[in-house]
């Protein structure tokens, strides 16, 4: 599932993957725990761990939005260092 996450994201595949037909569930509470460590990594600046528990969650909860933006900024923050 990370893979076709990351070929979406890199615009290699189309469609949004989904883990229809695959047997992992999780926990409710432990099913946000890879957005709040990217939560945690953003707020502390550590862009490519944040990025990579973003991704993470993303293949989990496809629709939550607030990983989806928290990746985005953590790639334009990425991007501004990389800049300055």
């Amino acid at each position: 599932m990370l893979e076709k996450m990351s070929d979406y994201i890199n615009g290699d595949r189309k469609i949004l993957p989904t883990r229809e037909g695959e047997s992992v569930s999780f926990p409710k509470a432990v099913s946000s725990i890879y957005y709040l460590l990217g939560d945690y990594y953003f707020k502390n600046n550590e862009w490519d761990k944040a990025i990579k528990n973003y991704l993470l969650d993303v293949c989990i909860n496809p629709l939550r939005l607030d990983s989806w933006a928290g990746m985005a900024l953590a790639k334009g923050s990425q991007l501004e260092t990389k800049l300055n």
